[in-house]
Parts: C-alpha cells; sequence; structure tokens
C-alpha cells in the first residue's frame, strides 16, 4: 500500500498560507477550505481532492485531516 492511500476518502483542509494563495490567484470567487481526497496521482505524488466544485492536485504536506 502506498503511503497516501490513506488520504483517500478523507476530509481535508489546506494549510492557511496556502489557502490564502489560492484565493489571491482568484479573488472574484468564493472558497471553502474543505476538500475531499478522491485520488491519488502517483506520477506526481499528489493528492486530487475535491471541493465546493473545484478540483485541485495538491501535496500531501500541505493538508491537514479535519
Amino acid at each position: 500500500m502506498h503511503k497516501l492511500d490513506k488520504y483517500i476518502g478523507r476530509v481535508v483542509s489546506l494549510k492557511r498560507q496556502v489557502f490564502d494563495k489560492l484565493k489571491n490567484a482568484r479573488p472574484d470567487r468564493a472558497y471553502e477550505n474543505c476538500f475531499v481526497v478522491a485520488a491519488v496521482d502517483r506520477r506526481l505524488n499528489q493528492l486530487v481532492c475535491y471541493g465546493a466544485g473545484r478540483r485541485i492536485n495538491i501535496c500531501a504536506t500541505e493538508v491537514v485531516f479535519v
């Protein structure tokens, strides 16, 4: 089992600094800091997360379990 597999199906939030960077990139949109990990991109070693109509790929070190 890959160590990132433990994140699949879990609810996570982004660390404050990462979330602020995401918000500042598109200030015209509303954001919620709550995502569900749907898959692991093994090629990039990142988590594929969905939340509030958005899909993001993020490194596991930039999220915290809710």
